[in-house]
């Protein structure tokens, strides 16, 4: 019998009361409030979203245990219209917001006006991305949930990407010391994997972490309500919205269970002291200063695919320094005892700012100034000295449009680093 954790609307076939059914599955028998005739529900299986699904219902050897399954049941609508008051009320009180100010962004994303879409370069002939950014109000309340909620949420380790006082630099570090052999693996497609289903059931399992630490004790049906506002907040068209200051660290707690079961393969074969493993964002890195077993590769690729996720086959690399292969983790290059940035990203970055140099004063646009800073910030992290073909160009845009420059890399934003 399978089960369904979305809510479904039903009305009484006797009385024609309607109602909202938690937890629904086919097959389920619930008696109306009303009149007390039997409901037999019968989930289309096109509303159950099957494919969604999918991604919870696999198992995986190495002892997963099962969930206890939801009991479903009917809730009034005006019992819901009370569930909805209770959870703004909670959440407006945890997140240190104003009511008014979550119901406009419920209201933005009701109306189709949550997000501006559009598309960035992923550099020369490497395509698109669509970004989806949130609109001002929208975006402070998920700058909320995340700090308020989703950092309390412990994640692996591995995680240098979407974390406090953790960057590509610090990822491409921990493997400098013994890296001979470098194994990358790319996540297809990791944040549209990421369904609205899937956040639910994050959400659902460690939502108990953060309200511990509030120390708050919510009714089990307004919980539900919390979450369903949650998953609201911080999706959009079914999936993690590339945009959003919540997604990245949401892409982490999803990679829990792949970040646990990688390290757990290590150790079955014998291999945790002698390769490393960490994971920026979407993308895998294991280095070792021998060879990575071919064996071992396949099982990684398997684990990835248990965990709900796919690899990107054409993004995927073994690097061997033994065979003059230039080592490279998330767009920088490990040499001995140093890492260093591609001279092609270099020469980008120096043409960034020398345009941004070039651009009138009056027309140079606070975005501009955002990346001219942020690639600054980015190269201070990587070298104790800024390179000439950087620090020129970048003294004179700060001496021809009276900008300060920044002291170190820390007073930057993480979020605002350059990626290779």
């Amino acid at each position: 019998m399978e089960r369904s954790s979305m809510e479904f609307e039903i009305h009484c076939p006797s009385c024609q009361k309607e109602y909202l059914v938690y937890h629904p599955f086919t097959g389920a028998i619930l008696p109306c409030q009303s009149c007390g005739t039997n409901i037999v529900l019968a989930i289309p299986k096109e509303l159950e979203k099957e494919g969604d699904l999918k991604q919870f219902r696999y198992t995986i050897k190495r002892g997963r245990k099962r969930e206890k399954p939801h009991t479903p049941h009917l809730v009034s609508p005006e019992k819901q219209l009370l569930l909805r008051e209770e959870a703004l009320f909670a959440l407006s009180r945890w997140l240190d917001l104003d009511k008014s100010t979550l119901e406009e962004a419920l209201d933005l994303l009701k109306e189709g006006k949550g997000y501006n879409e559009f598309s960035i370069s992923k550099g020369p002939g490497r395509g698109y991305r669509k970004i989806s950014a949130p609109s001002p109000v929208l975006k402070k309340v998920q700058r909320q949930i995340l700090d308020r909620l989703l950092y309390r949420i412990p994640v692996s380790n591995a995680c240098h990407g979407f974390m406090p006082r953790r960057s590509i630099v610090t990822n491409a570090k921990f493997h400098l010391p013994t890296a001979k052999v470098v194994y990358n693996v790319d996540l297809k497609d990791a944040f549209p994997s990421v369904s609205s289903l899937r956040v639910k059931h994050l959400l659902v399992r460690y939502i108990k972490i953060p309200l511990k630490h509030l120390g708050e004790q919510i009714e089990h049906e307004t919980l539900d309500e919390i979450i369903h506002l949650l998953v609201q907040f911080l999706t959009y068209q079914n999936s993690l919205p590339q945009g959003s200051p919540a997604s990245g660290y949401l892409l982490n707690i999803a990679c829990i269970k792949l970040d646990k079961y990688l390290y757990k393969l290590l150790r079955e074969e014998g291999l945790a002291k002698e390769i490393r493993y960490t994971r920026y964002a979407d993308d895998l890195t294991f280095s070792s200063q021998d060879s990575i077993p071919e064996t071992l590769r396949r099982k990684i690729i398997s684990t990835i695919r248990d965990c709900g996720f796919q690899a990107n086959t054409s993004k995927t690399k073994y690097l061997d320094r033994g065979k003059n292969q230039v080592l490279e983790i998330t767009g920088l290059i490990l040499e001995k005892g140093a890492i260093r940035i591609p001279r092609d990203t270099l020469e980008r970055y120096r043409a960034t700012i020398h345009r941004a140099y070039l651009t009138d004063t009056s027309e140079l646009t606070e975005e501009m100034k955002v990346e001219v800073q942020s690639i600054v910030a980015f190269v201070k992290m990587v070298y104790p000295l800024l390179p000439y073909r950087i620090s020129k160009p970048y003294k004179m845009f700060i001496q021809k449009h009276n900008i300060n420059p920044i002291g170190s890399s820390s007073q930057f934003p993480l979020s605002h680093y350059p990626k290779g």
